[in-house]
């Protein structure tokens, strides 16, 4: 016994794991950046490095880097777009009898509507926005979110990114795409 406390030599609950796994890496968000501008820095050698390792040939690598930076360029926008979406989203809650959580495809742009497609579906959804965010946003773009329905009117209920292509990277097809990622309804 030491100062009033008493220490015993007890062996741990739980066996110490060996330091055998190797460290992960992973890229730390300092603050003040964003994804464009990670993306910006990493996106051309992704490219050279998918084929520097023999996963895509020289051809497939410069359409990476080509397309990539076109998305680079349409990041910030889409990042504008994914805040103005959470912030209508939260602002107009309703309660719902149908929700399907799924990436959604903007297929058409009018004034105060934006009419998507569900990537793991062949439901067209048209939902009512604000003027601003039907302004923001274009054809081709894609929003990972929830979108509820109360009788026949859809309205966004959850916005957590946009992106700024789905098939418009010739890597990968919309089939394909809805095949790996899917959707769920809740």
């Amino acid at each position: 016994m030491r100062h009033g406390i008493i220490v015993y030599a007890v062996p741990p609950a739980v066996p110490i794991q060996p330091k055998t796994t190797r460290p992960q890496r992973f890229h730390i968000v300092r603050q003040g950046e964003s994804l464009s501008g990670i993306s910006r820095e990493h996106y051309g050698s992704a490219g050279k490095w998918l084929e520097e390792k023999g996963y895509v040939k020289s051809e497939y690598a410069v359409q990476i880097v080509r397309h990539g930076a076109a998305a680079v360029r349409e990041l910030p926008a889409t990042e504008e777009l994914a805040q103005m979406l959470y912030r209508y989203a939260s602002s107009t809650a309703v309660d719902c009898d149908d929700v399907i959580e799924d990436y959604f495809t903007i297929d058409e742009v009018e004034p105060g509507k934006l009419h998507l497609s569900a990537l793991s579906g062949d439901e067209q959804i048209v939902v009512p926005v604000s003027r601003d965010i039907s302004d923001a946003s274009r054809v081709g773009w894609s929003i990972s979110g929830a979108m509820g329905r109360k009788g026949k009117d859809w309205r966004i209920l959850e916005a957590w990114n946009v992106y700024p292509w789905v098939d418009r990277i010739g890597t990968t097809s919309g089939m394909a795409y809805r095949a790996c990622i899917g959707g769920r309804r809740r």
